[in-house]
């Protein structure tokens, strides 16, 4: 029984709104609208149509909706092609599908490919 709750995954259903502060040790899908910050130790998804309007700490962040806030991440920080960011982001990886909306700031540890560095490291 403890593997399982160890691998819950919590989801706020489309149509739920929530005002406030999330926090938890699970995974977290987003799939209605949270006004708040959300801190979680496990990994975080906001679905497409889903709305975020605060700062999100999750161990990975994939987004295929919307984040208006700062994103920090133990891992990954994934932007579908649908997604919207409009935030802060910092993770050990970043990535972003063509048709992905990301207006931000990217602090990312991770280095640049050689013909993206101009030579500099």
């Amino acid at each position: 029984m403890r593997k399982l709750e160890a691998d819950a995954t919590s989801t706020l259903g489309s149509g739920t709104s929530i005002q406030g502060r999330i926090t938890g040790d699970s995974n977290l899908t987003i799939e209605g609208t949270v006004q708040g910050d959300i801190a979680i130790q496990g990994e975080l998804i906001v679905s497409a149509g889903a709305h975020v309007h605060g700062s999100v700490e999750a161990s990975a962040v994939a987004v295929e909706g919307t984040i208006d806030g700062d994103i920090v991440a133990a891992g990954s920080v994934h932007a579908g092609a649908g997604a919207t960011l409009r935030a802060n982001v910092k993770g050990e990886a970043f990535s972003m599908d063509e048709g992905a909306v990301v207006v931000a700031t990217v602090s990312a540890d991770f280095d640049l490919p050689e013909e993206l560095c101009g030579g500099r490291r």
